[in-house]
């Protein structure tokens, strides 16, 4: 691996991390900071444009919602997640008109994502016409407009190996990142180290990075849940797919690393508190093993890797537990309390919400199954959310966004979407595995893609930048020249 790679990633990281923080304590700074992340944005993307695809993945993985930094142009918040957007499609759309070529038009993945395409236009459309708010149509589809940076990406990582490493390096860097910080996080909320909870809270809710709350009134250990930490689910599987090709070719090198760093993502996962993570990865993981099985691997070998997954699921488990009760200062934790989250699937305001749509859900489902009701459509349901009571005593909630990411596709675009948003997963996977039987590391992000996807049945992410951002890594990496 590029060690300079991987530190520029993580100075650059810290930098972001810094200013952004710096953003909330001084408003008045806040628009020349922003100034200056766009500017470099825009230099390094004219300069290289894998820097720019960088930079997007980057800013996936530690900025959860997009908003790390925001300028307000008369009252209309430009959010950095969006400026990027349109430096890399502006720098690649002028390589483009400048060679004449679209690399991704080549791709055999090209015709599932127009068919997709084709889908999300008539979403759109059919919304309009039902008569559906425009704000929230367009909230609807800005989400899915993020699909656009397919063609720099796919340009970007088709070129050559290298430059693929070379993003998958600062993959991986930023991943690690984001669980070292989650780790750092649960321990000072767990220990309220120094008073910085109250100050990271605010910076937290402020630029909408994470939610993080208490487990239990009588002790201070905290949830510390980042809704980019699905790239954290996905980056595991990618990480296991690469410790089971370095055992199997007996590259020994990077196999101590490789396991620190599962380690840690795995404790970031635990102190996540999500059971939706936990059980996509459950249930990856049994995939992953039947694939390797299927791949022909030896079942003796398999199951040795299964064994040493276990082993390191323990020590994870142990280091949450640990960096909880660490006596300075003085905390308290034990392991029945991830025993009782994962557990407890009723009684608690985000469990009964979900269940609370279900019905809804399918009731105005029925009104147009196949091409659906169009995007912006919206439901009413009852829910025990408090702060949905806050404001309807009654607890009758309207909303034009659900938690159950499959079954809001089947409302707004129908079976039809749903189909075709499948079809190109399915393609995605069945590439992978065809062309990289042997690539260990596209064999686990194929897995990881599978724990997105059913991650997003009980929390939506495939129809949001952070689900998309996967589905459009994968796509690149899964060429064969890649």
């Amino acid at each position: 691996m590029k060690k300079g790679l991987i530190l520029n990633t993580l100075i650059i990281v810290l930098i972001a991390e810094l200013l952004s923080y710096l953003s909330y304590v001084n408003v008045d700074a806040s628009p020349w900071i922003f100034g200056f992340i766009a500017t470099s944005a825009i230099f390094l993307t004219v300069y290289r444009l894998e820097y720019g695809v960088m930079l997007i993945f980057g800013e996936l993985i530690i900025g959860s919602l997009g908003k790390m930094f925001i300028l307000d142009i008369a009252g209309f918040d430009v959010t950095i997640r969006m400026t990027l957007w349109l430096i890399v499609i502006l720098v690649w759309l002028a390589h483009a008109l400048k060679d004449r070529k679209i690399a991704f038009l080549h791709s055999k993945l090209f015709k599932p994502y127009l068919g997709l395409a084709i889908i999300i236009i008539w979403g759109t459309i059919w919304g309009i016409l039902r008569g559906n708010g425009l704000g929230s149509i367009f909230s609807d589809v800005n989400n899915y407009m993020y699909f656009a940076l397919i063609f720099p990406i796919y340009d970007v990582l088709s070129r050559s190996k290298h430059i693929a490493r070379e993003v998958s390096i600062v993959v991986i860097s930023a991943i690690a990142w984001l669980s070292v910080k989650t780790i750092a996080l649960f321990y000072i909320f767990s220990h309220e180290l120094f008073g910085l909870q109250d100050r990271l809270y605010d910076w937290s809710r402020y630029s909408r990075l994470g939610e993080i709350t208490n487990i239990d009134p009588n002790i201070l250990t905290s949830r510390i849940f980042m809704q980019s930490q699905i790239w954290l689910l996905f980056g595991l599987f990618a990480l296991l797919g690469m410790l089971y090709g370095f055992i199997k070719l007996k590259q020994k090198k990077y196999v101590s690393w490789i396991v620190v760093l599962i380690i840690v993502v795995i404790s970031a996962i635990s102190m996540s508190f999500s059971r939706s993570f936990w059980l996509a990865g459950i249930a990856s993981l049994v995939v992953m093993l039947v694939i390797l099985v299927f791949n022909k691997e030896k079942i003796k070998q398999v199951s040795s890797f299964g064994s040493i997954f276990v082993g390191l699921i323990v020590i994870s488990i142990g280091l949450t537990v640990g960096v909880a009760m660490f006596p300075i200062p003085k905390g308290t934790m034990s392991a029945d309390l991830l025993k009782d989250r994962a557990a407890k699937f009723s009684g608690e305001a985000a469990v009964s919400s979900r269940y609370s749509q279900i019905r809804p859900l399918l009731s105005s489902i029925k009104n147009h199954p196949i091409y659906g009701s169009g995007f912006g459509t919206s439901v009413t349901y009852a829910s025990q959310d408090p702060r949905v009571l806050k404001n309807n005593p009654d607890g009758l909630y309207t909303t034009t966004a659900f938690e159950l990411g499959w079954l809001e596709i089947w409302l707004k675009i129908g079976l039809l979407g749903v189909g075709f948003y499948l079809y190109l997963l399915w393609m995605i996977a069945k590439f992978g595995w065809r062309s990289n039987r042997e690539n260990y590391l596209i064999l686990g992000g194929i897995i990881g893609l599978v724990a997105v996807v059913l991650t997003h049945g009980v929390s939506p992410y495939l129809n949001h930048p952070l689900g998309i951002g996967v589905v459009m890594l994968m796509s690149g990496l899964v060429d064969k020249r890649n």
